[in-house]
């Protein structure tokens, strides 16, 4: 089981995070991670390293500039912080094929 402070700071790591990528400081977003991986399963597509995720904060940011997060729930496991939350924007930019359609998400 996890101790009190552990879980304090884990929890600080992940709304630092969370912070850091509404204001868009991809260095310090990207410092949290031991080796920054996304799946995005919905487009079945993969980005592995930091300059493919960085790549990937840059597109959807293209695409939904204003974006933003609306946490509903950290829940705290022995080894991981689940983050239940809303992913708001506007999607004014292409996202890969996708053209923008000016509506908002959440």
């Amino acid at each position: 089981m996890i101790t009190e402070d552990v879980r304090k700071a884990r929890q600080k790591l992940v709304l630092d995070h969370f912070r850091d990528e509404v204001r868009q400081d991809w260095d310090d977003v990207l410092s949290t991670f031991p080796h920054p991986h996304y799946e995005l399963i919905p487009t079945m597509t993969v980005h592995d390293g930091q300059g493919e995720v960085r790549g990937y904060y840059h597109d959807s940011r293209v695409a939904f500039p204003d974006q933003d997060h609306e946490i509903i729930a950290l829940r705290h496991s022995d080894d991981a912080v689940i983050a239940e939350f809303w992913l708001l924007g506007t999607h004014l930019g292409p996202l890969g094929a996708i053209p923008p359609t000016a509506s908002g998400y959440g």
